[in-house]
């Protein structure tokens, strides 16, 4: 028997139940019972994924997409134990944004969100997939 997952009218997934026997036939209760079963996992899987959001929203900034200070604050400690423990060198490089506040008071806010959103997508872009990104306001 296959029952769909569905959430908000979307199937995002599938309960398949088998049974040894190829002629088993699934009775009525059998059918609701795997239904209602696959009703709470649709729920579950909703509430993971919006904790996921939320997780995900509380380390990084709104505008950029990288990460934000607390979570760098965190993982710059780690990276120096890390480094510390293992006697390899760490690098740490900040990009202070010239003539922002000029961009913010001639061409609107904006704009300056825009300049910021354009230098962190090219600050990742140039960057390994292992190393932190992350975008510290004042």
């Amino acid at each position: 028997m296959s029952v769909p997952v569905i959430y908000r009218e979307q199937v995002i997934g599938m309960i398949a139940v088998e049974d040894g026997l190829k002629s088993r036939v699934w009775d009525e209760d059998e059918v609701r019972l795997i239904e209602t079963i696959a009703d709470q996992v649709a729920v579950a899987v909703n509430h993971a994924r919006l904790f996921e959001k939320m997780r995900e929203s509380s380390i990084t900034d709104g505008l950029t997409g990288v990460y934000n200070r607390r979570h760098f604050s965190a993982q710059l400690d780690h990276e120096f134990r890390l480094c510390r423990r293992s006697q390899i060198p760490l690098s740490l490089i900040m990009i202070d944004l010239d003539f922002l506040k000029k961009i913010n008071d001639t061409a609107g806010h904006l704009a300056g969100d825009a300049a910021i959103k354009h230098a962190a997508d090219s600050i990742v872009a140039s960057v390994r997939s292992t190393d932190t990104t992350a975008r510290l306001r004042r």
